[in-house]
């Protein structure tokens, strides 16, 4: 869009920030009674494990009409792909040869409709759960593609900005919330690295269990225009946090350093893997480079898209 490659040029006149070495310190207070692993080398040798292949195997989205928005993509347990279309606010049902079989949602304020789709997940017996990020709601569907029902998020500070990031085995929802990412709270240039809470919330929208509060990725501040606060932007190769779920337990690290813990579904830490692995250096050359390629590709998709 022309405000992405905006935001993106006025980040390049403010000198993008180096990524600095950091200490957010351990990912557990209390490492009594956890189990700690330290790897020193994969378990498979220097054999490769996984590799990427020379040709695609499915092609969905017609090159006149490429998917925009697009949520994480789903896989069904008899092979169907579903894809969110954000531009029509949709969900698509393709099966294993791309092939577009229905589409669900749409733009619109009906029972099962969108303003602000953003992400799905695969809930059991391959019911598809659906996240509206401006209604702060739940859209389930069957797995027909059907709608269910609809269900309200209730995050205990309505304020809190909330990101879905997987689903449980039951369907239930595991969440990041924190402060929202704008307006920015410090001043242009600053780098700040907030924490945020991690929960289970039900699909009636009801918190289940607190998992634990964590720092996040690095953002800086950047002057979009003028006047007004500036916004985030995340530092270029910064420190970034990622979090997913292994059948009922969250894997979490920080990138701080190589350190993974693993939480219970009851919010307990069981879990700890470390491997001695050094962060790499990051110059002011990289930074800037990764600066122009970003602001190339916003160039590139808007004019895709014009």
């Amino acid at each position: 869009s022309a405000f992405g490659i905006a935001f993106l040029v006025m980040a390049c006149n403010d000198a993008p920030p180096v990524a600095r070495e950091a200490d957010t310190g351990p990912l557990v207070g209390d490492s009594a009674g956890i189990r700690v692993v330290q790897d020193t080398a994969p378990a498979w040798g220097t054999t490769p494990q996984w590799t990427v292949g020379d040709s695609f195997s499915v092609d969905i989205g017609e090159p006149t009409q490429p998917l925009v928005g697009v949520a994480p993509v789903l896989r069904l347990s008899d092979g169907r792909i579903v894809v969110v279309n954000g531009a029509q606010q949709s969900i698509l049902y393709f099966d294993p040869t791309g092939k577009l079989l229905t589409t669900a949602g749409g733009r619109g304020t009906e029972e099962g409709q969108f303003h602000g789709l953003g992400w799905i997940g695969r809930g059991p017996a391959d019911t598809v759960v659906a996240y509206d990020f401006l209604t702060r709601r739940f859209a389930l569907f069957d797995a027909r593609g059907k709608y269910v029902r609809v269900a309200a998020l209730a995050p205990a500070d309505p304020k809190v900005a909330a990101e879905p990031l997987a689903t449980y085995p039951d369907g239930s929802v595991l969440f990041r919330l924190g402060r929202p990412l704008n307006p920015f709270p410090g001043k242009p240039g600053e780098v700040i690295r907030d924490s945020a809470s991690y929960m289970r919330f039900g699909l009636d929208g009801l918190p289940y269990e607190a998992l634990g509060r964590f720092p996040q990725g690095e953002t800086w501040g950047v002057r979009v225009r003028s006047e007004g606060r500036p916004s985030s932007f995340p530092v270029p190769f910064g420190l970034v946090t990622a979090a997913a779920l292994q059948a009922d337990t969250m894997l979490i690290g920080t990138g701080a350093s190589f350190e993974v813990a693993s939480i219970g579904p009851d919010g307990t830490p069981v879990r700890l893997l470390r491997a001695p692995i050094e962060r790499a250096p990051v110059t002011a050359e990289m930074s800037d480079a990764y600066t122009a390629a970003a602001t190339t590709r916003l160039r590139t998709g808007a004019k895709s898209l014009n």
